[in-house]
């Protein structure tokens, strides 16, 4: 345990981890991740992933590579999100890691997660697949279709996500105006007849427009320099 708030100070996460999992405070281990995940969700569209600090085993003329499956294989990663798939998969299979670990931090990790596969999508330039993914985490009132009091009711549902959570969903507006924003675009271009064109670029000014009021109404629970990004990007689109 002493060894694992030494490495969690120092920011070795994978470190931290494997050692909070050996002294078997699972639940401490799925805090870790979460954190990793956080930051990984809050790096900038384009800037390079966050990336591990590796665990290196100690070399001696004895040693055997790390067991296929074992907890330190399993931690020998850089990649957040396959850390965090790793130590879920192991948790998952095992009644006694699993109810070790609180449903709030499981709930959170496993959105993180779905954060990241969208924001995948996102990064990709798959416009509409990516706005389907952020719609899945049911944070956005993405389907609102200009329904003042489903906008208002993921406005209060705000308040209840963790910490952790609400502090990433200004990324994910952006991701969302980004999407908006660029899908826009490709309808202009003409990718489909324009009765049907027009049809979705109409639903896709509401979104963006439902968006607004959403930010307008979480404002002060957002940084204030997503707020202003926001607001630019929404004149830009048109959402005014």
């Amino acid at each position: 345990m002493q060894a694992a708030a030494v490495a969690e100070d120092k920011g070795l996460i994978a470190d931290a981890v494997l050692l909070y999992h050996l002294a078997e405070d699972y639940d401490r281990v799925i805090d870790i991740i979460n954190g990793a995940l956080s930051d990984s969700v809050a790096v900038e569209l384009g800037d390079p992933a966050l990336r591990l600090q590796p665990l290196r085993p100690r070399s001696h003329p004895e040693s055997t590579p790390a067991e296929p499956g074992s907890s330190l294989s399993l931690t020998t990663v850089e990649d957040p999100v396959v850390l965090a798939k790793n130590m879920i998969g192991l948790y998952n299979m095992n009644a006694m890691y699993y109810q070790r670990i609180r449903q709030v931090n499981r709930d959170t990790c496993g959105l993180l997660l779905r954060m990241m596969e969208a924001k995948a999508e996102v990064q990709a330039g798959k416009w509409t697949s990516a706005l389907d993914a952020i719609n899945a985490l049911n944070i956005l009132p993405l389907r609102a279709k200009g329904s003042v009091p489903h906008i208002r009711s993921a406005a209060q549902a705000f308040s209840s996500f963790p910490p952790i959570i609400s502090r990433n969903v200004g990324h994910v507006i952006m991701w969302s105006i980004t999407c908006i924003g660029h899908e826009r675009q490709r309808l202009d271009s003409g990718a489909y007849e324009n009765e049907m064109r027009q049809g979705l670029a109409d639903e896709l000014l509401v979104m963006a427009k439902d968006l607004m009021i959403f930010s307008g109404m979480v404002k002060y629970k957002l940084p204030p320099r997503v707020y202003e990004t926001l607001a630019r990007a929404g004149a830009d689109i048109g959402a005014y």
